[in-house]
């Protein structure tokens, strides 16, 4: 929504989408940029105040939060496995540590390793 820059109202009525639900849609990570989803179980540890926006903004309604330290949450929530959380999440680099899914956690490691190497 932050790129539209002007709005023209319509008098003719739309058309619905035969067999179209838009919630369905975004549940299965439709507005994931580039593939449908499969949720996963997000268990990550955000440092340096890097996490504290999520007290306010949660990743997901079963979000749980536990404060290690003055600087550190562990946050756990549900969420989709899309290209765009897994830019995000690289976009904290030191200040985040994902524990789980494994899976994740190898794919943002290597991600930053290359990223390290372009460096040297």
């Amino acid at each position: 929504l932050h790129r539209i820059q002007q709005v023209t109202l319509k008098e003719q009525p739309l058309r619905p989408l035969e067999n179209f639900d838009l919630q369905t849609y975004i549940d299965q990570g439709g507005f994931g940029f580039g593939q449908i989803a499969q949720p996963i179980k997000l268990t990550a540890l955000f440092k340096n105040g890097a996490g504290h926006h999520l007290i306010e903004t949660p990743l997901a309604k079963d979000q749980q939060i536990e404060r290690i330290d003055l600087q550190t949450l562990k946050i756990t929530a549900e969420v989709l496995d899309t290209p765009q959380l897994q830019r995000w999440l690289s976009s904290f680099g030191p200040d985040i540590e994902i524990l789980s899914p494994l899976v994740l956690r190898e794919l943002i490691a290597t991600r930053h390793q290359q990223a390290a190497q372009l460096y040297k």
